[in-house]
């Protein structure tokens, strides 16, 4: 795989930001929950998933709703979150298709607030 398609050009052609939450300390010494950045403009593969690939997808993950292939990160799981662009997408899978820890494909759902 290694990120480029058969023409030798980059697939990885969007930008994202991959955030685990934590707890935090306030000023009044309160525990309270944090989105942090753990990876900062990944090379990703961001798509909305439709027709076979979303009725596939959903077999497994029932609210996943947009697909993002990305380099394997540290941290990256199920409880992670990805911005891109204006949007947040909530990890509901992370696929190894290879099993080698080089290129993952994450299954998320996108909640509007």
């Amino acid at each position: 795989m290694g990120g480029k398609n058969k023409s030798g050009a980059s697939k990885f052609r969007h930008k994202i930001t991959i955030e685990r939450l934590s707890s935090d300390l306030d000023e009044l010494g309160q525990s309270s929950d944090v989105w942090t950045a753990i990876a900062k403009s990944r090379p990703a593969s961001v798509q909305d998933l439709s027709g076979r690939d979303l009725e596939r997808a959903r077999q497994n993950v029932p609210d996943a709703t947009v697909s993002v292939e990305t380099r394997w990160t540290p941290g990256l799981d199920a409880s992670a979150r990805i911005r891109f662009r204006d949007r947040i997408l909530h990890v509901a899978a992370v696929i190894d298709p290879e099993q080698r820890r080089q290129v993952v494909i994450c299954l998320c759902g996108e909640r509007r607030t």
